[in-house]
């Protein structure tokens, strides 16, 4: 009889859990990646924007400075001015950040431009802070060093105080004045929008690569769990059919020996038949005591033949029980495994919960960005569009999290039915083993009588051949031999009985499976 067992079913389970782990790995790392790279296009964003800006206020701040010097004759402003072209440098900080951010030099070369024509409305600047510094009769000591190096054309220097404030105010003002700067602002506008302009559409990549990564995660959890789903029903499959192989060996090894039994017991009631028929012919005749005799020998015979039925029988009981003890724990290593499943199921119900919870967080922080943006105006509204698509994002992956918790408890439902299954299996294999130990106690009890009933016969057909003389004797001894074979058959009718009971719960056991 096969046994119950896959020797290859532990390596590879052990093989589908390592690929069920690498697979989780490898989506979390995506996505992970995927977010990453979402962070990393906001930043770069945000900096640019910040950088752009910057750009700008710097240039404004400088001409703010030398319009209200200009105007006011306030030293301070002076200084400003000046702090910013020789110590601040924002502009130079500025071209060094967006180097070491590798914009692409088409872009770096507008921001140069700009600053190029900075650099040149600063000769502009210089010459009237240096006219409004003769003007307010300023001592040579306080001029920075770039106004006092800077030479006046003998125009310039032949104009009153007046005239010279005048010309300085005029010059800040003028429409040459504007058009210069328009030169400056022109080249920063075009970068801002060029730069920003690439930084969202890679915001819109990375979004829709994290989209993607999201998907391939959602996709990967759905065929982990239908693949667990698909090795848990092919295993029990397996098992399935194993069982109804070993019920149906059991039946048919039942069947047998109920068969063989009922040779037995009509072979001993034919045997008393037999006994019977001897004893009248001893009453009647003494002379055919002979056939007596034969008739006893062939009654050894028959009882050394049930001997040997019965202690085969005695073996084929021992094997059924070692096949229903077997089996009982196989059910056990089963329901061991089954629980096992349910274990991992719930690992899966756990992380579905972990992403829905981010996916919470993730709405919260899109929620703020998108007050945030809001406050911020005109200049927040593409990042209010940005942590609206979030929103949206977050809501199908709350969708997608309940899904698999639904698909979750169903198969946590289902391993409930399967256990509580195979616990009444297990309670009817026990029960199975029960009265496989019940019968194997019977057939001791039926080997032991069969053989002291041979034994018996052969001290008869001995005693038969010394004390020829007592027929009286011989008629008694062969009363006992036919009700000690009475009482063989007795116990070979309940041994049957008992073996189709085995016969019917081994079939009963067949259609549970």
């Amino acid at each position: 009889m096969r046994k119950l067992y896959f020797y290859n079913i532990p390596v590879f389970f052990i093989i589908f859990v390592i690929f069920i782990i690498s697979l989780i790995g490898f989506a979390s790392y995506f996505n992970y990646q995927k977010n990453k790279q979402i962070d990393q296009a906001f930043t770069k964003y945000i900096e640019l924007k910040k950088l752009s800006q910057q750009m700008a206020d710097a240039s404004d701040y400088l001409t703010n400075e030398a319009r209200k010097f200009a105007i006011t004759g306030d030293i301070e402003h002076l200084k400003n001015y000046w702090n910013e072209i020789n110590i601040n440098r924002q502009r130079e900080d500025v071209l060094e950040r967006l180097k070491a951010l590798k914009v692409p030099y088409k872009e770096l070369d507008l921001l140069a431009l700009a600053k190029s024509n900075s650099d040149a409305l600063v000769e502009t600047e210089t010459r009237s802070m240096k006219l409004v510094l003769l003007a307010g009769q300023v001592a040579k000591e306080k001029y920075p060093e770039q106004v006092s190096q800077y030479q006046l054309t003998s125009e310039d220097q032949s104009l009153s105080n007046e005239q010279k404030m005048k010309m300085a105010q005029m010059m800040m003002f003028d429409s040459q004045y504007s058009l210069d700067k328009q030169i400056i602002m022109d080249p920063i506008g075009k970068f801002a929008k060029t730069v920003l302009f690439r930084a969202e559409q890679d915001i819109k990549n990375a979004r829709s690569n994290a989209v993607y990564a999201f998907v391939i995660q959602i996709s990967i959890t759905a065929l982990i769990i239908v693949s667990s789903v698909l090795f848990f029903v092919f295993y029990q499959i397996n098992i399935r059919v194993s069982l109804k192989k070993d019920a149906n060996s059991i039946a048919s090894a039942s069947s047998e020996i109920v068969v063989m039994l009922e040779q037995q017991e009509q072979a001993t009631i034919n045997q008393s038949s037999a006994i019977e028929q001897t004893r009248t012919a001893m009453n009647s005749l003494a002379k055919v005591f002979n056939n007596s005799q034969q008739q006893a020998t062939e009654a050894a015979d028959s009882f050394e033949r049930v001997h040997d039925y019965v202690e085969s029988g005695f073996k084929t009981v021992k094997k059924s029980r070692g096949v229903v003890l077997e089996l009982l724990e196989q059910m056990n290593d089963i329901e061991s495994r089954v629980m096992g499943l349910n274990n991992h199921v719930s690992q899966i119900q756990e992380i579905s919960i972990q992403v829905r919870d981010l996916a919470s967080q993730i709405n919260l922080l899109a929620l703020n960005a998108a007050v945030e943006a809001s406050r911020a105006g005109e200049h927040g509204s593409g990042f209010n569009v940005v942590a609206v698509e979030i929103r949206k994002l977050v809501d199908e992956s709350k969708k997608s999290a309940e899904r698999i918790k639904n698909i979750v408890f169903n198969i946590q439902r289902s391993s409930q039915f399967m256990i509580t299954a195979i616990k009444e299996n297990i309670s009817l294999v026990e029960n199975l083993d029960l009265l496989s130990n019940q019968s194997n106690k019977l057939f001791e009890d039926i080997y032991s009588l069969s053989g002291n009933n041979h034994q018996y016969v052969q001290n008869l057909l001995y005693s038969t051949k010394q004390q020829l003389e007592s027929i009286e004797q011989q008629v008694t001894a062969l009363d006992d031999i036919n009700n000690n074979a009475d009482q063989i058959a007795q116990s070979i009718t309940q041994g049957r009985k008992g073996l189709e009971n085995i016969n019917l719960i081994a079939k009963n056991n067949k259609i549970l499976v």
